[in-house]
């Protein structure tokens, strides 16, 4: 026999007046309910697609929409272009003023970048200091550079106050690609965009940069284009102003240590040097490789001390700067305030990038390496030894590997 709940007991025992009444009071509690439930529903909804410190749009969201300009660029024709980017020195932001002071630049960031754009357009936060731009519509390249310089413009204008009468100077860099010119996936257009805004910024910026053209620089008055760093040109610039002191350096030779007090920066004349990262437990890490015209020594300015060691790897010549001597000549000449601006860049892309490359390398598979033999997971994964792929091939007469 199917048993009965003591609620239903109960409810068969009222009055069919007394059970009217009952209805009457739950449907009150479900029309009280339901609203803040559902209120509660797309609250929690918008957190999960838009990003918490800006309230822009995600990257999950972000990729939606561009997958659906893809759909219907694909059934009707329609046009797009889609835009990624990147602050510029915003790791100087925090590391100097605070990450107090970065959040309230990234708020200012966002708002400036939704006032650049029409509000069919779609800003986004990828993450850190990099936003996505989706523009419906923008199909030339023509469109596309007007809009890239409008949001170059807009960071150029003016600084962005962060409390206490203080202020940052912040400018962007931007890269675009167009559906279809650049190609109709998801991958290759946010590729295509975020290869051209890393080669926008690796000209000095603020810049911006459609896939394919060549670099357009933002205009600074009184600061000229500096000669490409590892020219003889900027060496012989550098030591018409600043006071230089040389030196040979070899093989395995220190240049500065992990710790030491920040004074100076230096300059590679000629040979290389590497710059590498001591982990907790004692590994050395590379952070990058340099060579003729590289700059080292600028990420002691934020904490006043040196975060990497650097040392030689082949014979070359070492040129040393004060630092406050530098700022001092970059005061009497723009050629050399250039200089520094376009070194300090560069120095800014190699960061982010060994940052990337390291991230990279963490996330790959560590296969089970046997000195013996090829690996067997590699085997199993239909991975043949080109040795093995040689000798397969090779006729009787040929000569093969033992």
């Amino acid at each position: 026999m199917k048993s009965v709940s003591p609620v239903q007991q109960s409810t068969w025992s009222m009055s069919p007046s007394d059970q009217l009444a009952a209805v009457s009071d739950f449907a009150g509690v479900i029309q009280h309910v339901e609203p803040a439930f559902a209120a509660a529903v797309e609250k929690l909804a918008h957190a999960a697609l838009h990003d918490d410190l800006t309230d822009l749009p995600n990257r999950a969201l972000f990729l939606d929409r561009l997958r659906q300009a893809i759909a219907r660029a694909r059934r009707s024709g329609e046009p797009f272009a889609v835009a990624i980017a990147d602050l510029d020195s915003f790791k100087s932001v925090n590391d100097s003023l605070g990450h107090q002071s970065g959040d309230v630049v990234l708020r200012a960031a966002a708002v400036r970048l939704r006032l650049s754009v029409r509000q069919v357009d779609t800003v986004a936060r990828l993450g850190g200091d990099e936003f996505g731009v989706l523009l419906p519509g923008v199909g030339d390249a023509a469109a596309a550079r007007q809009v890239l310089s409008k949001i170059v413009d807009a960071f150029a204008a003016s600084s962005i106050p962060v409390g206490d009468g203080s202020s940052v100077a912040l400018t962007i860099s931007v890269g675009a690609s167009v559906c279809p010119t650049h190609g109709e996936e998801e991958g290759t257009l946010m590729a295509a965009a975020d290869r051209a805004m890393y080669l926008a910024k690796s000209g000095g910026g603020p810049a911006f940069r459609l896939s394919g053209d060549r670099e357009t620089t933002l205009d600074v008055p009184g600061l000229p284009d500096p000669p490409a760093l590892e020219s003889d040109e900027a060496l012989r610039l550098l030591a018409r102003h600043v006071a230089i002191q040389r030196r040979v350096i070899h093989a395995g030779d220190a240049l500065f240590c992990a710790g030491d007090c920040f004074h100076d920066v230096y300059v590679l004349r000629c040979g290389g040097c590497k710059v590498i990262r001591r982990c907790t437990d004692g590994r050395e890490q590379q952070v990058s490789l340099l060579f003729k015209g590289d700059w080292l020594g600028f990420e002691g300015i934020a904490t006043g001390r040196y975060l990497w060691d650097a040392m030689a790897i082949d014979t070359g010549e070492l040129w040393t700067m004060r630092y406050d001597a530098l700022l001092r000549a970059g005061t009497r000449s723009p050629a050399v305030l250039g200089l520094l601006h376009a070194a300090m860049s560069r120095e800014i892309v190699r960061e982010r990038d060994a940052a990337v490359a390291h991230f990279a390398l963490s996330q790959m598979p560590r296969w089970p390496i046997s000195c013996t033999g090829w690996p067997k997971a590699w085997r199993s994964a239909g991975c043949v030894p080109i040795r093995s792929r040689l000798k397969s091939r090779a006729p009787k007469s040929a000569v093969t590997w033992g």
